[in-house]
């Protein structure tokens, strides 16, 4: 077994830089709107992302590409025409967990590819980041009326004790009278009572 080496990757950063650059703007981001014009067409809208950058640009996304190479250069280490799995986890741990974590994975696959593809080093499988987005939960009237809840308040209302608590002074619990009213008669207008 070799020694572990850093990759030897010098000159190729502008030849990757376009090939990512084109390689984002084919699938994973939409296209870059025109600088020059102020042309409010949605051609833009029609192409579906997998990833969104919060300021979208030409330079957003070279700074994306310029942090994942430098990482690798500085991290990454080979042997065997192997990068070793621990140097990748390396970067992967440099790389940030935000928003725009996941495109940070998209390059670094893209340059590992192309790493291989220029010098013949192979890199270990990368992991894949899945997130599951759960839609929230719509809270129905029925849905409340079913709960635990909806039946702890019916049952302090319809208690013995409350209902005595109201009648010894009813001007304390007027909350008490409003969820009676509400819960047990079904009153949902506001009633205004004459002064």
């Amino acid at each position: 077994m070799s020694r572990e080496q850093r990759l030897s990757v010098d000159g190729l950063k502008p030849q990757f830089e376009t090939l990512a650059l084109s390689e984002l703007s084919k699938g994973a981001l939409p296209p870059l709107p025109p600088q020059a014009s102020n042309n409010n067409s949605d051609d833009n809208d029609s192409v579906k992302s997998l990833f969104t950058l919060v300021e979208d640009s030409e330079t957003e996304r070279l700074s994306i590409i310029d942090k994942v190479y430098t990482h690798v250069v500085n991290l990454a280490r080979h042997s065997d025409n192997q990068i070793t799995t621990e140097s990748i986890t390396m970067v992967i741990k440099k790389l940030p967990n935000d928003q725009s974590g996941p495109l940070h994975r998209l390059v670094l696959n893209l340059l590992l590819f192309f790493i291989e593809k220029q010098t013949g080093i192979r890199a270990p499988d990368l992991g894949a980041s899945i997130t599951l987005k759960q839609p929230l939960p719509t809270l129905t009237p029925d849905t409340f009326l079913n709960s635990e809840l909806s039946d702890a308040l019916y049952q302090l209302i319809e208690s013995k004790s409350a209902l005595t608590a109201y009648l010894e002074s009813p001007e304390k619990h007027v909350a008490y009278l409003c969820l009676w009213l509400i819960l047990k008669e079904g009153i949902t207008d506001h009633v205004i009572a004459p002064n």
